[in-house]
């Protein structure tokens, strides 16, 4: 057998004085192999002064090399009483899983399973993996590439298909229009959804910040640089300028209003300008402390609002098109701070993705 490997800290306060337990190989040594044991990995997980846990990997197997089964199990064992050492005679509560049942744990510890589905384990020599990585950073996995060449294989136009694949550039553009066209999906029926609150465009935008348009180098991931306010989103333009994204809900009754003879902008759009003022005077003010701490130049800093969305205002007797002239007429008097529907950006959403698909096209034709 193998092992006698060791995790954690020897100088936890949690340790109790005096009491020193057996090496893991002394451990191993008092309990009977049982039949078919090839190797043993141990490795302590917590030495406290009541209690000893420890996480054993055991291969199992008729002859040496092949392994039929792997085992990983949780064993705890008392402190006695007198405080010397541990009881092990006396197991404590032991819970195990075997073969893939520990792949799966695995995945559930390493990555949190921050999103359920399915997971596949690439070995980090594969060649395979920068191009799957690249896939991965649109939002294009494994499995769902998987499914792409499954389904792929069904249509009429395969060859053409496998054609496209000897290059690689337009792979990624194809399978970054699938993913786009996907989240834009999703995204807009997120909008146009009744009682739907911001926060439900904020998790698929921070995501997928694409969608504000191609003038951004990257998204800033602090959302508070001062000591009032928290940001929805913080992104780089091109230009090094610093723009604040400040989402609102889509639908928004009285977005636009009449007033004597002409359509203004409702209350809650000149609310949220107000808010996004004040955001770009503290980082007027605070601009020095912000480059400092976060090395973020805010200075100059620019404003978006994203409010509303006319298919909401079907009721406030008013066209589509005198509510957008309202909010156009209202953003066209502004500095350092532009509002927008989100009707406005899913339209340049849908003809970026439009462009890509022309141009994987005109490529493959």
């Amino acid at each position: 057998m193998t092992g006698d490997s060791y995790s954690g800290d020897r100088e936890d306060s949690e340790f109790g004085e005096g009491i020193e337990p057996p090496t893991l190989v002394e451990l191993a040594m008092r309990e009977k192999p049982p039949p078919g044991l090839l190797s043993t990995q141990t490795s302590v997980i917590k030495r406290g002064p009541r209690v000893y846990k420890i996480a054993t990997v055991n291969e199992y197997g008729r002859e040496r090399g092949a392994v039929s089964k792997r085992e990983l199990r949780l064993d705890s064992y008392p402190a006695r009483r007198d405080g010397s050492s541990y009881d092990f005679s006396q197991r404590g509560p032991t819970w195990y899983c075997e073969n893939t049942e520990i792949e799966r744990l695995r995945l559930f510890l390493t990555t949190q399973l921050e999103r359920p589905g399915d997971y596949i384990l690439i070995p980090k020599d594969s060649p395979a993996l920068p191009f799957l990585r690249s896939l991965e950073q649109g939002g294009f996995g494994p499995t769902h590439l998987a499914r792409l060449l499954q389904g792929m294989a069904t249509r009429e136009d395969f060859p053409k298909i496998m054609e496209m694949i000897q290059n690689p550039e337009l792979v990624l553009a194809a399978a970054e229009l699938q993913s786009h066209s996907r989240v834009l999906k999703n995204f807009r029926a997120a909008v146009l959804a009744k009682g739907q609150k911001e926060e439900a465009y904020q998790r698929i935008l921070w995501d997928n910040w694409w969608i504000l348009g191609g003038r951004y180098l990257q998204r800033l991931d602090r959302r508070q640089f001062t000591a009032l306010d928290q940001l929805d989103m913080a992104l780089l333009r091109l230009d090094g300028v610093m723009q604040i994204i400040e989402l609102k809900k889509a639908e928004v009754p009285g977005l636009a209003r009449r007033h004597r003879n002409h359509i203004i902008v409702g209350g809650d759009v000149n609310e949220a300008v107000n808010q996004a003022a004040n955001y770009l005077r503290a980082f007027d003010e605070q601009r020095d402390r912000i480059l400092s701490d976060f090395n973020v130049d805010c200075r100059r800093a620019h404003a978006t609002v994203i409010i509303g969305h006319p298919a909401h205002n079907a009721q406030d007797d008013l066209s589509v098109k005198e509510v957008r002239e309202a909010i156009r007429t209202y953003d066209s008097h502004l500095a350092r701070i532009e509002v927008m529907t989100y009707e406005d950006l899913i339209r340049g959403a849908e003809l970026s993705v439009s462009l890509k698909r022309e141009h994987i096209e005109s490529q493959n034709a």
